[in-house]
């Protein structure tokens, strides 16, 4: 099947029935952004309006929704009405400003397009109102997936040129050249990652935010060292991802969170993901619950501690030291003569390391197994049990070694013992565990100089199955 069906059959068969919605009022536009919005204000517009001064030719598609109770919610095509039917007020002034700042165009049942001017219009599609709630489970990866799908369906039938199925959130502020870096991205790629810094409010939320911005570039920076190639950042609102990719996994999952986490793992199968070394993002370091994790929900979890900076833990160094060793160990079965039975011995060898293990306990043998009946030679054996031991199976062997072998550790503990964290020196870490008046800042220095080390400047850095 090519490319072309296989698209065609996925927006058949697997594609939100938004996707289906009326043609837009300009024969083509240049670039499409996806944007979910639940309990949003006005400020949303203004940060779109900021980007589109500076960029023409833009379709974006807004997706204004809310969950509903478990188990109540209907379906768009349906005339019933779900027992939670009532939008709160948030979704409905969002609307109203849409509707009061913006000259309204075409609709039908599932939106309405609106001129943006210089060639730009903004689909509103409506999962907010009476009978049209988002099912609680599937939230935000629904909505995600109602956008994407009718990018990809614009992006299939020559509306868009752009290929690239750009997909955001509503807290985020974008860079004059957040399109521009997409038309020099690597041809091969299946997902652009934009790097992103966290916006740091005064006082304990700012050093919550920051927190957790570390914890998140901490671990990407251990699997980097580990050797994994699914050293990557998985956060929803800095995606950009390549459509017939977008297809070829079936567009986003529908969960309520962590639907960035699992697209990503999967686009990372069918070709190399991008991470950007410019255009960088500034995302809203505010209190939130509409998911259950993220930036929001972290922050809150972390200002409620009583010592943030002794109480929060991070992996153990030792968790990636353990992941790398498993790495390397599985690279020396893919070149052994029989890698099962040379497995089967290493398990027999006493005493046995905290990453054989893990390895055992998450059943590797099952996996050899499988990659020698299906492979002819070592580098397709590599191959499969890369892809067996992905992004999720990776954070498996991470929290297993944690809970049995390596307990979480402090932020100070970190710094001093986490070798792989170059540039940073020792000395800084003392500072800011002992003697920093302005913790916070201190941090947001520390995550800079870590997001400079992810990727150089001149180019985009590709992880792929591919090991490197």
């Amino acid at each position: 099947m090519n490319r072309a069906k296989a698209i065609e059959k996925y927006l058949r068969a697997w594609a939100e029935a938004e996707s289906r919605v009326l043609a837009p009022p300009l024969a083509s536009y240049r670039y499409v952004l996806c944007v979910v919005a639940y309990r949003e204000d006005g400020s949303l517009l203004d940060r779109l309006e900021s980007l589109l001064g500076r960029n023409q030719g833009v379709l974006i598609i807004l997706v204004i929704n809310r969950p509903t109770t478990p188990g109540t919610s209907t379906p768009a095509s349906s005339d019933e009405p779900a027992e939670d039917s009532r939008p709160s007020a948030a979704e409905l002034e969002l609307a109203q400003q849409v509707r009061q700042r913006y000259t309204p165009l075409r609709a039908d049942s599932v939106g309405q397009y609106f001129d943006l001017g210089d060639h730009s219009t903004l689909l509103a599609i409506d999962r907010y109102s009476r009978g049209r709630g988002i099912p609680a489970s599937q939230g935000v990866g629904l909505a995600r997936k109602i956008a994407a799908d009718i990018a990809c369906h614009f992006i299939h039938r020559g509306i868009v040129r752009s290929p690239w199925i750009h997909s955001s959130d509503a807290d985020v502020r974008w860079p004059a050249n957040y399109f521009a870096i997409s038309e020099g991205a690597p041809t091969r790629a299946s997902a652009l990652l934009y790097p992103f810094r966290h916006e740091t409010p005064p006082g304990d939320a700012g050093l919550a935010v920051q927190l957790y911005e570390f914890s998140l570039r901490y671990y990407v920076a251990g699997l980097r060292w580990s050797g994994s190639p699914y050293a990557m950042h998985t956060v929803g609102s800095t995606l950009a991802i390549h459509y017939i990719h977008y297809a070829m996994v079936r567009g986003f999952p529908k969960r309520s969170a962590g639907e960035d986490f699992y697209i990503l793992n999967k686009l990372a199968k069918t070709g190399p993901v991008a991470a950007l070394a410019s255009a960088r993002l500034r995302i809203a370091g505010r209190s939130s619950d509409r998911v259950p994790f993220g930036t929001g929900a972290a922050r809150d979890k972390i200002m409620a501690l009583a010592r943030p900076l002794d109480d929060h833990r991070f992996y153990h160094p030792q968790c990636f030291s353990q992941l790398r060793m498993a790495l390397e160990w599985m690279q020396r079965l893919a070149h052994a003569d029989q890698p099962l039975a040379h497995w089967q011995k290493r398990l027999n060898e006493r005493p046995q390391p905290a990453f054989v293990m893990q390895l055992q306990a998450m059943r590797l043998d099952g996996a050899l197994q499988h990659a020698s009946q299906q492979s002819r030679d070592p580098g397709h054996f590599s191959r499969h049990l890369t892809t067996w031991f992905d992004a999720f199976r990776t954070r498996v062997f991470v929290h297993g070694i944690r809970d049995r072998h390596h307990p979480s550790i402090t932020l100070h503990q970190v710094l001093s013992q986490a070798n792989f964290l170059s540039p940073l020196p020792a000395a800084e870490a003392m500072t800011l565990a002992e003697k920093c008046t302005r913790p916070g800042l201190a941090l947001a220095r520390i995550n800079r100089r870590l997001l400079l080390s992810e990727t150089p400047r001149d180019r985009a850095t590709q992880y792929s199955l591919t090991r490197r």
